[in-house]
């Protein structure tokens, strides 16, 4: 079970950080999972210690649910400076133009 968890976290992170559907990026990376499962069999990581799957359960769902909300909000407040840098954030979510 912790090796099918360590397998997918890794899919899972592989896929949304590169994006690539074609074959042969979709081989490479079924190759260097498998590898790295591997190793972690071998050097024997795969454990309660060092693959914490009760972690990943649904006591995580309200904190994930509460950090996307914070980094939304974050975002929707600081994206309008970095696409007019005139413009200046004052008292949480006032803007006002520095020209």
């Amino acid at each position: 079970m912790r090796r099918f968890a360590l397998a997918a976290v890794l899919a899972g992170t592989w896929f949304l950080w590169s994006g690539h559907t074609d074959a042969l990026m979709l081989g490479f990376a079924l190759a260097s999972i498998a590898g790295v499962v591997w190793l972690s069999v071998r050097m024997e990581i795969d454990d309660q210690e060092g693959i914490p799957t009760p972690v990943l359960g649904v006591a995580t769902l309200p904190y994930l649910a509460w950090l996307v909300w914070q980094r939304a909000h974050q975002l929707a407040k600081l994206a309008p400076q970095a696409w007019w840098p005139g413009l200046v954030l004052l008292f949480g979510s006032l803007f006002v133009w520095l020209l």
